[in-house]
């Protein structure tokens, strides 16, 4: 959830440009689909969601919309909490399937079942958090604020909006295809130009000449 700090974001905005920002969500073995940490709700990479705004006025928070960090290592900070926090989960719930988590059950856990908890963490695989890069795109409404999870202790720099890209995995390599590969473009000389030039003139017929000779009167060099 967003909270709203500031008066000059209190209405939302449009978008004047694309906004470049940051999510984390979770890997499950499909490379095109990753996963909200909290609602588990599928993103498909490079397909534009959609949702509704919601702000709740006298408290300024925005319940609804896509939430993603303006700061790329504030969603760094967060991928290292997640894994941490989600693997110590799945240890509990292995070693004591009727508990809750939290802070104090994984401590009791920890003084009472020391050797057990250890060795279930160590076969508890962590789980795949990433980074994405993102883009609510131009005309998209949007408000921004602070991440409401660590707020008032620290103001983390939040967006929440009305359209969102997920394009890319931050690690991810970006693969080209044939169709899309292109020559480095390189400066030539004047004198390279001019041999260019008049190798192309010698390819044509006599008639197409004139059209050409007049180019290579007008290379000057500076």
């Amino acid at each position: 959830m967003l909270k709203i700090i500031s008066l000059r974001d209190i209405f939302a905005h449009t978008a004047k440009s694309d906004i470049k920002c940051f999510k984390v969500l979770e890997r499950k073995g499909d490379p095109k689909i990753a996963y909200s940490p909290y609602q588990d709700h599928p993103y498909t990479i490079k397909q534009e969601e959609v949702a509704i705004l919601q702000r709740k006025f006298l408290s300024r928070e925005i319940k609804h919309g896509i939430h993603a960090f303006l700061n790329l290592s504030d969603a760094q900070i967060l991928t290292k909490e997640l894994i941490l926090d989600r693997r110590r989960r799945d240890t509990l719930r292995k070693v004591l399937p009727k508990y809750s988590y939290s802070d104090y059950t994984w401590n009791w856990l920890l003084g009472r079942y020391k050797n057990q908890a250890e060795s279930v963490w160590a076969e508890t695989p962590a789980r795949n958090f990433d980074i994405f890069e993102c883009v609510v795109p131009q005309g998209a409404k949007y408000y921004k604020g602070v991440w409401e999870n660590k707020y008032p202790d620290k103001l983390i720099p939040n967006i929440a909006a009305t359209r969102l890209t997920v394009l890319r995995g931050i690690n991810d390599e970006e693969v080209v295809s044939p169709e899309q590969e292109v020559e480095p473009t390189v400066d030539l000389t004047v004198e390279e130009r001019l041999a260019s030039i008049a190798a192309s003139v010698a390819s044509i017929p006599e008639s197409g000449k004139m059209m050409y000779t007049s180019t290579t009167t007008t290379i000057t060099t500076k």
